[in-house]
């Protein structure tokens, strides 16, 4: 289960941040104002990576004899992490649907 949930982390995580908020970026770019928020946004967000892929590197390919003493520690840091990207990405998506001025 761990497995397949660092799976799904990772296909959100690099999907955001290798596809989506560069495109986002490029559809803002003739509003320097929105263009300027967006990329505050964005970089806060692939900041919040860094936790994902932490948490990938160390739980992804488990064994039995893997030490899962802190697992719930990091897994509830995870959590926070992603709940506030799930904020940014709702900031993220205001800014750009906003009608331009």
């Amino acid at each position: 289960d761990i497995k397949a949930f660092c799976e799904l982390l990772m296909d959100y995580a690099s999907t955001g941040h290798f596809e989506l908020y560069d495109k986002i970026l490029e559809e803002c770019s003739p509003h320097s104002k929105d263009e300027e928020s967006v990329q505050v946004i964005t970089s806060k967000i692939k900041a919040s990576t860094d936790t994902a892929l932490s948490f990938n590197d160390h739980y992804a390919e488990l064994s039995e004899k893997d030490d899962m003493a802190d697992f719930v520690r990091n897994l509830t840091v995870l959590g926070e992490k992603l709940e506030e990207r799930f904020e940014l990405e709702d900031q993220l998506l205001e800014t750009f649907n906003k009608p331009a001025s």
